[in-house]
């Protein structure tokens, strides 16, 4: 299966400040990089509605996974600080299915917001991890 934004993923490049004496720096994000990266990763086989790194959130679209047929989810990603643990991540994920008159219904499912949450902060761990030994 392709990835959809190619081999290298998909990548925010964020605009630079001017500082007085000329110089610049880049733009401090709300968020934690390799949370926001993992987060981008694990998500990267749903199309995305909206991705704001300085507000720390991003939504995906409507997606269907393999394993249950005829169901429908939506995720919601919130990042709380710049900290890497646990509590610097939300995962909202909302399932919709049909009912026997064929009409769709929705509710959360914690169950796998929590599968989806361990899967970014694993990935985000393994970054971190990347990135130090490259040094």
């Amino acid at each position: 299966m392709g990835k959809l934004f190619g081999p290298e993923g998909l990548s925010f490049k964020l605009p630079l400040e001017a500082e007085s004496e000329g110089t610049q720096k880049a733009e401090k994000l709300a968020v934690n990089v390799h949370l926001w990266h993992a987060a981008l990763k694990v998500f990267s086989f749903v199309p995305l509605n909206s991705a704001d790194p300085h507000g720390g959130l991003f939504t995906t679209q409507w997606f269907v996974l393999p394993q249950y047929s005829g169901e429908l989810f939506k995720a919601v990603i919130t990042f709380l600080s710049q900290e890497l643990n646990a509590q610097s991540v939300h995962v909202s994920l909302f399932r919709q299915n049909k009912d026997f008159k064929g009409t769709w219904g929705g509710f959360p499912s914690a169950e796998l917001a929590q599968h989806f949450k361990e899967e970014i902060l694993s990935q985000a761990c393994q970054l971190e991890a990347q990135k130090k030994n490259s040094r």
